[in-house]
């Protein structure tokens, strides 16, 4: 029937059959050529987005080790925190109660949680190795957290890459993120709602955020002012950064006052925060835990901003003859209680620790902590009166409980 066919074709149509033939003929022998020419990694093509040679990624699971034995420091005193490997602390502003600490022994990273602020610990190891570790809570649920593990030869640098694990169910399941380069996170972690902001080891592209635990996106416009992330929080309801500028020998002073920055639009675009409201030049900013402002006006007074700077309130002046010591540190519960590390403004004697509960205008004296201590955070009951003061010495976390 096909040779009855083609007899009935003129010569041209013959012709022109036959070109068609041998053109398909041509274009499948290209392909089988490509096809065969073309290297694989393991049968898979590689896909726009996928790891570039060299980026490992590894799950992370915990695996139950021992309670810790209960805290018991009696209110009023410093004691151990629970448990010994604590290096790093993160708290549930969502649930007072609940925290979760990190901290590395060996190369071996170790998670705790609690439930009921410190007073027992659910401990856990992680597979993956690391040398340092830092994580973080969402404000918006405690079921929500995020957490770096960084790995690298001997103590690990500011900058130095490392893996970022989330986990949206309390902790019982990790997944790791990566960025659109491949590259490495850094150990700065914050919050604005459920929106995740982390900090790379990209000079270009030094921030990263993750909007609702979507896939993370590179930031750059914070890029535009000095210095380096060194705190992130929420504020006002935007986004606020720490710029700390590197120290240069003896041009830039370890305790000059950091720039903070806000965005207001998930980190694409930031802009400096103006101390509008401020007839003075603050010689210390900081972003307490509960969102809000503190500065120092002259050296003896606490100011605090609900408004990202736009208006401030003075607090009663410190004792005469004090101002914030060394480690500059001062921190406000959402009650309005503010705590302070103050030394005499001679510079002489040793630092002692101060509390100006809400609606007081009387500074009072706390234990002072241990030499070598250093002051890391203040907790807070589901009233919003302070609970816990928490300080890191000699790679151990140590607590003050508080009864006011």
């Amino acid at each position: 029937m096909l040779a009855a066919r083609l007899a009935r074709l003129s010569r041209r149509q013959r012709l022109v059959l036959v070109g068609m033939l041998v053109s398909c003929a041509v274009v499948v022998m290209l392909a089988t050529i490509l096809v065969v020419a073309t290297p694989t990694t393991g049968g898979t093509a590689k896909t726009a987005g996928s790891h570039p040679p060299g980026a490992k990624t590894q799950p992370l699971t915990l695996t139950g080790l021992p309670a810790p034995s209960p805290a018991n420091t009696a209110p009023g005193t410093w004691g151990p925190a629970a448990p010994a490997f604590a290096q790093t602390v993160a708290f549930a502003t969502a649930s007072p109660a609940t925290a979760w600490v990190c901290g590395v022994t060996g190369g071996t990273v170790q998670l705790a949680s609690t439930h009921d602020g410190g007073q027992t610990w659910a401990a856990y190891r992680a597979s993956v190795a690391g040398q340092a570790c830092a994580i973080s809570i969402s404000p918006a649920t405690a079921q929500t957290i995020a957490l770096t593990i960084s790995q690298c030869a001997g103590t690990c640098a500011a900058n130095a890459p490392a893996a970022l694990y989330r986990s949206s169910d309390g902790g019982q399941h990790w997944a790791q993120a990566t960025l659109p380069t491949g590259g490495g996170f850094g150990g700065v972690l914050g919050w604005s709602g459920t929106t995740l902001y982390a900090t790379t080891n990209d000079p270009l592209h030094p921030l990263a955020v993750s909007v609702g635990g979507a896939a993370f996106a590179l930031r750059d416009d914070i890029t535009r002012f000095s210095g380096q992330i060194a705190a992130l929080g929420a504020s006002g309801g935007s986004i606020c950064a720490v710029l700390r500028a590197t120290p240069t020998g003896t041009a830039t002073p370890a305790n000059s006052a950091p720039l903070l920055v806000q965005s207001g639009n998930d980190g694409v675009v930031w802009s400096l925060v103006s101390l509008s409201d401020a007839p003075f030049v603050p010689t210390f900013v900081q972003l307490s835990a509960d969102g809000t402002l503190l500065a120092l006006e002259g050296a003896d007074t606490l100011v605090a901003s609900r408004t990202l700077g736009a208006t401030w309130q003075s607090a009663a002046p410190f004792t005469a003859g004090q101002t914030l010591g060394g480690d500059r540190f001062a921190a406000r519960t959402p009650d309005g209680t503010l705590v302070a590390l103050l030394q005499a403004t001679s510079g002489v004697g040793k630092a002692n620790l101060a509390i100006l509960a809400s609606g007081t205008r009387t500074w009072q004296p706390l234990a002072a902590p241990p030499a070598g201590a250093r002051l890391v955070a203040l907790t807070w009951n589901a009233a919003g009166h302070p609970a816990t003061l928490w300080a890191s010495m000699g790679g151990h976390l140590i607590i003050l409980s508080l009864s006011l």
